[in-house]
């Protein structure tokens, strides 16, 4: 699928955007350099060394694992099995314990694999080719660069680093920090882990001497947003079979009591919400914003979508028969 790409988001090094594709190439870097598999390397590069026992890159989905943990979800009130069926070491697929989390963060504090120089630098902001810092986001008063994979930002006064995940209905959260010689590790096989919102509470907790006041505990909520009116006045211009080359997949648009829908073999349907003139957005497991744009005579003819991990994914509309 990535071989297939005939298009980037923008020039490289000129932008940040998370994408799992890049983690799945840097995967494929590290086996054709070191000859062996992802999980093979890590295993005996890293967690053997820090005798992380129960740590694995899982690259074959019908493999048993001892004391594996299942996922689940709720369904109407009900608690379902979530089925992660893929095997993509690299972007995900890391199987662990919160006792070998612990070790790996204490390697950070007393490297075993890798340096002090290493850390150090992995510690550190990434930069664009301009020479500033990453924004991996940017809220009133809270700033968060990104770090070699990791989110760097200030905890009511403290450094910290982390990095959360969340497949299949697994979710985990690790922050790190270094000044204060302090870890947490959250994992989840609960697709609604609750507990994942205490984790600043766990932290003011621990580090409760060392904290300043949090100014932002007595926010004022934001009020509800107002819905964008309806601008396009005819949905059934968008109606039509969307298809793009480069993944291989394909979505159809259709009107239905009213509204704009699209459906996929996989994902089902998805009902859109209007946000401005040829602009929907919806949710494919994330949120997603579609356009939908015209030739010069003003027929729809294309499709591109967008979310966190890639922009203007083009889908192209199949003659109307």
């Amino acid at each position: 699928m990535i071989g297939r790409q005939r298009e980037l988001n923008f020039e490289p090094g000129s932008a940040y955007l998370y994408s799992n594709s890049g983690y799945t190439l840097l995967a494929e870097i590290v086996k054709r350099v070191s000859g062996r598999s992802f999980a093979e390397f890590t295993k005996e590069s890293i967690f053997e060394p820090l005798h992380m026992s129960s740590t694995q890159f899982y690259d074959d989905h019908e493999k048993i694992i001892r004391n594996r943990a299942d996922s689940y979800q709720r369904e109407n009130g009900v608690q379902k099995r979530v089925n992660l069926n893929d095997a993509a070491a690299g972007p995900s697929n890391l199987y662990s314990t919160a006792e070998d989390m612990a070790k790996w963060a204490m390697n950070f504090e007393n490297p075993i694999v890798g340096d002090r120089d290493l850390i150090r630098k992995f510690n550190e902001p990434s930069v664009l080719n301009s020479g500033e810092r990453v924004v991996y986001y940017s809220l009133p008063g809270d700033v968060g660069y990104h770090a070699k994979g990791q989110i760097q930002r200030i905890y009511r006064g403290l450094n910290v680093l982390s990095h959360g995940g969340h497949a299949g209905g697994f979710r985990s959260t690790f922050w790190r920090f270094p000044d204060q010689h302090f870890a947490l590790v959250l994992l989840s096989n609960d697709e609604h882990f609750a507990q994942l919102a205490q984790a600043e509470a766990i932290v003011d907790l621990y580090l409760k001497d060392q904290l300043q006041p949090n100014e932002n505990a007595q926010a004022p909520a934001a009020g509800p947003s107002k819905p964008p009116s309806a601008t396009n006045l005819r949905l059934s211009d968008f109606e039509g079979t969307f298809s793009s080359e480069e993944l291989d997949a394909t979505y159809t648009a259709k009107v239905l009591n009213g509204r704009l829908w699209l459906s996929h073999l996989r994902h089902g349907e998805i009902q859109l919400a209007e946000t401005g003139r040829n602009t929907f957005s919806g949710r494919i497991e994330f949120p997603v914003q579609f356009e939908f744009r015209r030739d010069p005579a003003g027929q729809v003819v294309e499709l591109r979508m967008s979310n966190f991990g890639a922009n203007n994914v083009k889908f192209t509309r199949s003659p109307r028969s």
